[in-house]
């Protein structure tokens, strides 16, 4: 790694830290296998938030417990894991290097704009 010393307008030294172009793309492929797993992990909030939005109108689970689960992840953690989802996946197309399918991306941008019209403009 090679570092060399800055000084910005105002006085104060800081270092910029170059890596090696193995190392740069070994991050960026991490980085897109977490977006891989994160994209799962927001299809399955946005299934458990299609069931939030059938139990508030019937009641078809007869236990608490599996119902506070599914109302847990439908609209509590839905909506953040599409937020994360999606600024990775903005991150990752402005990069070019990733052929992550366009559908995902889509649909989990429809479920937010969904969830955000029911959480605070149907309020």
């Amino acid at each position: 790694m090679k570092s060399k010393k800055s000084e910005d307008k105002i006085g104060f030294h800081f270092q910029i830290i170059k890596l090696p172009d193995f190392q740069i793309s070994k991050l960026l492929f991490f980085a897109f296998m977490s977006l891989r797993f994160l994209s799962k992990v927001a299809f399955v909030c946005n299934l458990f938030f299609l069931l939030a939005l059938v139990l508030r109108y019937k009641q078809f689970v007869m236990q608490q417990d599996i119902s506070s689960h599914i109302i847990l992840l439908g609209w509590l953690i839905s909506p953040f894991a599409n937020m994360v989802f999606i600024l990775g996946w903005c991150f990752a197309k402005k990069e070019k290097k990733s052929s992550f399918p366009l559908g995902i991306g889509i649909a989990n941008v429809i479920f937010l704009l969904v969830q955000i019209f029911l959480f605070f403009i149907l309020r």
